[in-house]
C-alpha cells in the first residue's frame, strides 16, 4: 500500500516537474522565438527585411509584409522589436499591408543616445511614412509606441487614415494636478534615490518611502 502512494506522489512529482520545466523554458525563450518570426514564417509569408538610411546617417530597421490590403504601421512598446508583434503578425498580413518596424535604440535600428526621444523619433517615422510608404496609413502604437502614435497622427495627419493607441503612459501635465498622478510620484522616487548616499538598496528605499507615501498623500490620481 505505501508503495503504490510512494509511485504515485513520485509520478505527481514528475508530472510538476515536467510542467515547471516547460513552462521556464517557454518564458526563457518567448522572445527569441519572436525574433525567429521571419525564418519560421515570416519569409514564407511574404515578409521582407528593410533599412531605410537618414540623410543624417540614422538607419531604421523595419519588416515589410505583402501587399494585401491598405497600409498599416505598427510601433512597438519599450525594450523590445518590431518582432513583439509576432504572434499577430501572419493574421493581420492577410488584410493589411504591414510595416512593423525598430525606433531608434532599440532592435536593428540606430543605436544613438541624441535621437532618444519622442520628437526626433516621431519626426523621423514620418519621412518613414512620406519617403519609404509613400502612403497613407493606419497606425497603431502599443505602449510607449502609442506616444510615438499620437506624435505621428498629431503632426502629419494628411498621411493618417486612423490612429489605435493601445496601453499609452498619457499621464497629466497640468499644474497641480500632474504632480499628484502614481506616474509622476514613482519616476520622483527613482531621481530621488539615485540623488541620496543614506540608502544603497532601492528596494529598501522604496519601501520607505511607500510608507511616507500611504501616509502622506491620499489623492492620488490614477489615469
Amino acid at each position: 500500500m505505501k508503495f503504490k502512494v510512494i509511485i504515485k506522489i513520485g509520478i505527481i512529482v514528475l508530472i510538476l516537474t515536467i510542467a515547471i520545466g516547460i513552462f521556464a523554458y517557454r518564458n526563457m525563450n518567448y522572445d527569441y522565438q519572436n525574433e525567429r518570426f521571419l525564418e519560421k514564417k515570416g519569409y514564407k509569408l511574404g515578409f521582407t527585411e528593410n533599412v531605410a538610411k537618414l540623410d543624417d546617417s540614422s538607419e531604421i530597421y523595419y519588416i515589410k509584409g505583402p501587399n494585401n490590403g491598405p497600409k498599416l504601421l505598427l510601433l512597438h512598446g519599450q525594450q523590445v522589436s518590431c518582432y513583439d508583434y509576432a504572434k499577430v503578425l501572419p493574421k493581420l498580413s492577410k488584410h493589411f499591408h504591414i510595416y512593423a518596424l525598430d525606433y531608434y535604440g532599440h532592435g536593428k535600428s540606430s543605436k544613438n543616445p541624441d535621437k532618444y526621444n519622442v520628437v526626433e523619433i516621431g519626426n523621423d517615422i514620418i519621412w518613414l511614412i512620406k519617403n519609404i510608404i509613400k502612403d497613407k496609413v493606419y497606425i497603431s502604437g502599443h505602449s510607449s509606441g502609442a506616444l510615438l502614435a499620437a506624435y505621428v497622427s498629431a503632426n502629419a495627419p494628411e498621411y493618417i487614415v486612423a490612429t489605435v493607441l493601445e496601453d499609452g503612459p498619457f499621464f497629466s501635465t497640468l499644474p497641480g494636478r500632474a504632480e499628484k498622478t502614481i506616474s509622476w510620484l514613482s519616476f520622483k522616487t527613482m531621481h530621488d534615490y539615485f540623488n541620496q548616499n543614506k540608502i544603497s538598496s532601492f528596494m529598501e528605499y522604496l519601501i520607505s518611502f511607500t510608507t511616507l507615501f500611504t501616509k502622506k498623500f491620499h489623492n492620488i490620481v490614477y489615469i
